[in-house]
């Protein structure tokens, strides 16, 4: 699934791009910010947006590569991510279960004896590893932060636009929920801070199929609405 990519924006003209060059961005006639812009994609960056090196793409919220899924998570398939390791944490307890079973009530040789405790051994280890990521991700969605903003100890999303935004908050909220009916609705269907992100951003919709313009604006205003920044 598309976890929010920002298409590239091949019409930006700026030939003397450097590393992390940041200019103004006029979201809208009274909303103008300064923005990172990334010298791969051309494109402005929202908070927590961020390059995958890998997928050579900018991704919404982006969480972390994932190697086992060769996809990177972030905002549209954070909520399916989870939902997969709490999948995989249950089918490794009970597949460690039945083979401690099996142990305990079959007289087994004892090389059959050894595979099956290797077996319960490897399963009780992956299934160790999938709990504390499901720890770690729910902990982040608590705090508002990314694997990749947790890891490299950076500020988070919420932080980084209140010292962006200047606006009052119901100037903010006019700015943002003008003309996203989507994004009005959901914000106010599910108004728990913490699990915001993860209920709603996967109906965010899907960035590749706008023009580079509408992608920035649209990933900007479900980055706002999501981090929290409007609840303060």
């Amino acid at each position: 699934m598309d976890p929010g990519i920002l298409p590239h924006n091949k019409q930006y003209n700026n030939e003397q791009m450097i590393d992390n060059i940041v200019e103004k961005y006029q979201m809208s006639k009274s909303l103008a910010l300064i923005s990172p812009v990334c010298k791969t994609c051309k494109q402005h960056k929202a908070p927590s947006t961020s390059h995958c090196k890998t997928c050579n793409n900018c991704v919404v919220f982006f969480d972390h590569h994932c190697s086992w899924l060769g996809c990177d998570i972030g905002i549209r398939n954070n909520y399916q991510f989870l939902i997969f390791t709490l999948n995989l944490t249950i089918y490794c307890t009970f597949d460690v279960l039945i083979l401690v079973l099996s142990l305990l009530s079959q007289k087994l040789q004892v090389l059959n004896q050894s595979i099956l405790i290797i077996y319960a051994l490897i399963n009780s280890f992956g299934a160790i590893k999938l709990i504390r990521l499901g720890v770690q991700q729910f902990r982040q969605l608590r705090d508002n932060t990314t694997t990749k903003e947790f890891l490299l100890d950076r500020v988070n999303a919420s932080k980084q636009l209140q010292v962006l935004l200047s606006l009052s908050q119901e100037q903010l909220q006019d700015e943002i929920f003008s003309g996203e009916d989507d994004l009005r609705y959901y914000y106010n269907l599910k108004q728990s801070k913490l699990f915001r992100r993860l209920a709603i951003g996967r109906h965010m919709p899907i960035l590749q199929c706008l023009n580079p313009t509408q992608a920035e604006r649209t990933s900007w205003k479900w980055t706002v609405a999501l981090s929290g920044v409007l609840d303060e």
